[in-house]
This record gives C-alpha cells, sequence and structure tokens, in this order.
C-alpha cells in the first residue's frame, strides 16, 4: 500500500468503523462512501459538489441503504473488507499509475468504485455519473491540479493531520456527518464543553437527526434537567451554528417569521420620510427567517415552546413541513437555502396538539441519578468534601423522593442549596434533621413552595405525635 494519500488510510479505517456500526461483517463500498462523508475538508467532498450532488440527499441515502439489515451481532467480530472492496483498493493503484499521479486520492478510490456493479455505482448512474465520466475527469488538468495540491498536504511532518485537527468538529456540510461521534473524546481535545452525564444522549440524537431528514425532535423533561444546554451541545457536537427561539406566554408565532411595524410607517408617513415607499423597511425578520436565509445549516432552537398559547404549535405547522412561508406586506416567498435542523423543548406543563407531535421525534430526558449529580456537582464545587456530599445528596433525593410535592427541586436548586452549606461552613451531622422538624437546613433553596413547607411540617408533626 505504497503512494497512497493519508485521506485514504483515515477513510478506509472510519468504513471499517461504520461497517461494524452497522452490523456487517465486511467492508462494503457503502461504508465506504459513508466514511468519505464524514468531513468537510477532504477531496471527495468537493468532488460531489463540483458534481452536483446534494451532500445531504447522498448522506441519507446510504444510511439508509446500511440500516436495511443488520444481519450479525460484530461487536466481537474483526470486520474485513469484502472481496469488491479488495478489488477497488487494486484498481485504484491502476489508475494511479495509468494517469501518472504521485499518489492514489479519494478521486481515484471512488472512480475505482464506479466501475463494480454495485449499489454505489447504481445509485450514481441515476445522476450520469458512470465510471467513463470519471476517467475523463482524472485526465483533465483541473482534477490532476486538485490532486496535486492535495498531495501537497501531505508533508511527511504532521502537516495533514495538522489540519485534520484543526478542523475536527468544525464542519459546515449539509450532511450531518457526525454519526456516532465521540462527544467525550471531544470534550477532553478541547473541541466541546461536556454535558456531563448526556454525552450518550447527544449521541443518540445527533443518530436521529442523520437517519431522519424531515421530523423535528421535540426534548421534553422537568425544568432542570437541562434540556437547553443538551439543544447547544447537540448542535455544538454537529459543527452547526444555532439560532435561538426563547418562548413566552405572549409569544405568537408571526413574531417567528416576521412583524410589520405598522405604526413606524404611518408616522414616518407624517414626517414625509422617504423610506415610507419601501415597505420592506418596516418588516422585521423572525427567528424560523433568520434561520431559512443561512447560507449554510443551522440549528434552530424553539425553547420551552409549551409556555405560549395552545394554538402556537399548529400556526406553524406549514412552516416547518414547507420550509417556506408567505410575506404579504412584500409579496415575497422565503424559502430555507439550508433545511434546519429544528429542535424544540417542553418542560410539559401544557400538552401539545396532536397534529404537532405527529411530526415530532420524542426524546425525553430524566432527571439524573445520584452518581451523575455527584459528577455535576464535582465540577462546580470540586473542593467540597465527600462526606458532606453524599449526606447532602441522600437528604436531596428523599425530599424529591417525597409524595405530594408540587415542585420538586431540581438541579439548579441542589447547587444554591449546597453554596449555602460551603458558606456556612456546615458539617454532615449539621444536617441532620431532629424530630421537631421534617425540614432539611437552609431548606429555603429547595423548597420553592409554601404546600411543599407544610407538607413537611405536617410530616414532623406526624412522626412527634407517632413517638
Amino acid at each position: 500500500m505504497n503512494n497512497i494519500h493519508p485521506e485514504f488510510k483515515t477513510v478506509m479505517t472510519n468504513s471499517f468503523v461504520r461497517a461494524k456500526t452497522f452490523g456487517y461483517r465486511e467492508v462494503l463500498p457503502e461504508h465506504i462512501i459513508i466514511a468519505m462523508l464524514d468531513e468537510e475538508t477532504n477531496q471527495a467532498i468537493k468532488l460531489f459538489k463540483e458534481l452536483g450532488l446534494d451532500l445531504e440527499s447522498v448522506a441519507t441515502y446510504f444510511y439508509n441503504l446500511c440500516n436495511i439489515n443488520k444481519p450479525f451481532n460484530v461487536t466481537e467480530v474483526d470486520v474485513i473488507p469484502s472481496t469488491k472492496v479488495k478489488n477497488i483498493v487494486f484498481h485504484m493503484h491502476e489508475l494511479r499509475d495509468m494517469y501518472g499521479h504521485k499518489e492514489a486520492t479519494l478521486v481515484h478510490l471512488f472512480t475505482s468504485i464506479l466501475k463494480n456493479n454495485n449499489e454505489v455505482s447504481k445509485y450514481f448512474n441515476n445522476f450520469n455519473i458512470y465510471y467513463s465520466t470519471m476517467k475523463e475527469k482524472l485526465n483533465t488538468d483541473t482534477v490532476r491540479s486538485s490532486i496535486e495540491d492535495f498531495n501537497g498536504d501531505s508533508d511527511g511532518n504532521g502537516g495533514y493531520k495538522k489540519e485534520r485537527r484543526e478542523r475536527r468538529g468544525k464542519n459546515k456540510t449539509a450532511v450531518l456527518d457526525n454519526f456516532c461521534r465521540n462527544i467525550t473524546e471531544m470534550a477532553e481535545d478541547g473541541d466541546l464543553d461536556p454535558v456531563i452525564g448526556r454525552d450518550e444522549e447527544i449521541e443518540d440524537i445527533c443518530r436521529i437527526l442523520a437517519r431522519r431528514k424531515k421530523n423535528n425532535p421535540i426534548i421534553l423533561g422537568e425544568p432542570g434537567t437541562g434540556k437547553t444546554e443538551l439543544a447547544r451541545q447537540i448542535s455544538a457536537s454537529l459543527g452547526l451554528p444555532m439560532i435561538e427561539w426563547h418562548i413566552k406566554s405572549t409569544t405568537k408565532a408571526q413574531q417567528g417569521l416576521y412583524e410589520y411595524d405598522a405604526v413606524s410607517r404611518l408616522r414616518d408617513s407624517q414626517l414625509g420620510d422617504e423610506r415610507v415607499n419601501n415597505v420592506a423597511n418596516y418588516i422585521r425578520k423572525g427567528k424560523l427567517w433568520e434561520a431559512f436565509e443561512s447560507n449554510r445549516k443551522v440549528v434552530l432552537l424553539i425553547d420551552e415552546i409549551d409556555k405560549a398559547d395552545i394554538e402556537f404549535p399548529n400556526d406553524l405547522l406549514q412552516e416547518l413541513d414547507k420550509m417556506a412561508f408567505y410575506v404579504y406586506e412584500t409579496g415575497q416567498t422565503i424559502s430555507a437555502k439550508q433545511r434546519p435542523v429544528v429542535i424544540i423543548t417542553s418542560n410539559n406543563e401544557k400538552e401539545l396538539p396532536d397534529a404537532f407531535l405527529r411530526r415530532c421525534f420524542f426524546h425525553y430526558i430524566k432527571f439524573p441519578d445520584q452518581e451523575t449529580l455527584r459528577k455535576i456537582v464535582k465540577v462546580h464545587y470540586p473542593n467540597m468534601k465527600d462526606n458532606l456530599l453524599s449526606t447532602a445528596l441522600t437528604q436531596f433525593f428523599e425530599i424529591r423522593e417525597q409524595s405530594g410535592l408540587k415542585k420538586k427541586p431540581s438541579t439548579s436548586e441542589v447547587l444554591d442549596w449546597l453554596k449555602l452549606l460551603l458558606a456556612d461552613d456546615l458539617k454532615p451531622e449539621d444536617l441532620r434533621r431532629d424530630n421537631s422538624s421534617a425540614l432539611p437546613k437552609l431548606h429555603g433553596a429547595l423548597l420553592k413552595n409554601e404546600q411543599d413547607v407544610q407538607l413537611f411540617e405536617r410530616l414532623a408533626f406526624i412522626t412527634r405525635n407517632e413517638r
């Protein structure tokens, strides 16, 4: 395997991972194509763009193709290249020698894949991309120059690897190319801030986004479970910018599209302002408009949708389905240049309409268990003694599990409570509750409802009487 570009090694390694992920014992050409789509910076991506291919559609097709069958459990099985793949790699070297190129690149690999009668070649043939046409491209000065430029990245001093590290986690393509990325590893490298205890959930949601093009996720959970932050980390893990639309009780769906300032226009007309002749001067763009007109794919967060009026979600159905809306004042139709990834959060305080829910994918956020919560606390208060933390968390979960609570204390409240405990320099024995009161020390940080306070006072009264 001499005289090959480092990109080839990277793609082939990733294709082995893809094959195992999808449950195959052999690497197939389909897995190689998916691996090619993993990074924006490789030669294949540039080639596909030059050929006019929709990268997102290509990725979706091959993900779906590989998910049709999972014949084996390959967790403990070594994945090997199929006979077709071996022949493809052999022919790749022949093409390199045929055109006198210094190294075999992904362009040669893709051309070799098209030579074989496989699912990949059948798919690309639909777009008039054949082996013969790719051979002609290999012989053009443009491709030859491109290949030589890429060869220059492989400088033997880690130049290619350096560029790869610099670009890691910063993908800009519409391809949902972060399927099965190791979020924990990215955090350790400083590419991503971790959401403690949620890395697997982020991976799961990214995987869903990679396989579903139209349906929008909706993240449910009680307040304080980190839904909004989880959405931000999903955006970061996908390498996409985020537009946040925070919903209030007074928010109307129209505000997400645009607002027409008729009052300002009337005032300007009375003052003789020339701006009044162009109605577009009085159109304020909403968050959906911003997401639709973005030249690159973005994540649109609709945060706490259950705060708004019951009709709010239904008023957005058409816009979320068609990814377009009509501006009556100017007569223009605003269509999404790149279909945004829409993430919707809800505290589940109000039931959402069935017609809206039908278009969503659900992901319920559970409250962290004691061990996960301990890790969260250690990030905020690394010097907190283990015995004090154990006693405090045990007491906290006892309070949360008490039946009849109107509002269970959340993560933010336990952090506030622990901060007060540290400020007062309390010891584990200081947290022990006597029979006169069932309320914890500094309970005002945990219990934010008068009825909940009265509940614990009644429990203390019952306990005293039973004695």
